[in-house]
């Protein structure tokens, strides 16, 4: 029912302050539901980011229960940001699913490029929607089919 991971990597680069990235995370099954945890932390010469992230899967009927939250800081204000999610999966049989999740990112950082998070990945190019202070919002529903 415990599962835990540990990951640490590095990108050395000439001339240019190595890039660093390390997380541990476990779960724990309790049988009617499943709890998550993680903690991560990168770094860009003085440049840091920690972030730290609780969620929980339920089963419920024919289908799976999901929600997160994670926090966000770093280098004073800079990189701070928080997003909360919920999902549901709907199992129509072994290889076919239904899925639905709503997500929303505050950012809450003051960076001016590089820190910006949106809940669709729309990136640095779009400052309108992801820029401090500004949230983003994304809904996807899907089908899934493993062949």
């Amino acid at each position: 029912p415990v599962n835990v991971a540990v990951a640490y990597g590095r990108t050395d680069r000439d001339r240019l302050a190595d890039f660093i990235d390390m997380n541990a995370g476990a779960s724990f099954n309790l049988g009617f539901m499943t709890l998550i945890a993680r903690y991560g932390k990168t770094e860009l010469g003085s440049i840091e980011q920690t972030n730290a992230q609780f969620g929980a899967t339920v089963p419920l009927g024919a289908g799976t229960f999901k929600a997160s939250y994670i926090k966000a800081s770093g280098t004073g204000s800079a990189f701070d940001a928080t997003l909360i999610a919920v999902g549901y999966v709907y199992d129509l049989s072994k290889r076919t699913a239904l899925y639905t999740t709503f997500s929303r990112v505050n950012n809450d950082g003051t960076a001016a490029a590089g820190a910006r998070f949106t809940a669709g990945g729309a990136g640095p190019a779009f400052p309108a929607v992801n820029g401090g202070g500004l949230t983003s919002t994304g809904y996807e529903f899907g089908l899934r089919h493993s062949f």
